[in-house]
């Protein structure tokens, strides 16, 4: 497994600097031997391996302009292609939630959030797309009760639940 580094750029310059500070000094402090890339620009900082520097965006923000600072984009593919064809480009986030808040929002235009349909999804897509080199970052790890904040489905989109005990799925063996 490998992690990617990543941090929101807004308009609070010194929130950016201090984000790209910590990220920073946990390569300094723990290597980067399972570091895959970054969403944010450190491309100045000296490692013993290149990491790919890149954006995750919607859609409509891919443009040549951020390409030609860009090594990969996380968006659409289809649109980050249109945009760049020679650059690397992957499913920014994919996964089935497993619950909802409300009964009303458990099923959204024929879509049934659950565990059995997380396991649909998961001998699916998985298999798929690692059989034809699809680049995808599977969202999210765990439950996040946090979001409860915006309702819904939110929540629930973790392999595992918020206490980080994997919820009754099987891995694919791909």
């Amino acid at each position: 497994m490998t992690i990617w580094i990543g941090s929101y750029i807004g308009s609070d310059t010194s929130v950016n600097a201090a984000q790209q500070q910590d990220a920073i000094d946990a390569l300094k402090a723990y290597g980067s031997d399972h570091v895959s890339g970054f969403r944010t620009a450190l491309k100045a900082l000296s490692l013993p391996k290149t990491i790919p520097v890149g954006t995750a965006d919607a859609g409509s923000m891919i443009s040549a302009t951020i390409a030609a600072g860009s090594d990969f984009f996380m968006a659409n593919v289809a649109v980050c292609k249109a945009a760049s064809p020679e650059i690397s480009c992957a499913i920014a986030e994919t996964g089935w939630p497993t619950d909802s808040m409300t009964a009303a929002n458990l099923t959204d235009e024929g879509a049934t959030a659950g565990v059995p349909e997380l396991q649909t999804f998961l001998d699916t897509f998985i298999c798929e797309a690692n059989t034809n080199g699809t680049a995808y970052f599977y969202f999210s790890p765990w439950d996040e009760p946090w979001k409860e904040q915006f309702g819904t489905v939110e929540p629930y989109w973790g392999l595992g639940d918020s206490n980080k005990i994997w919820k009754n799925i099987t891995f694919p063996a791909c």
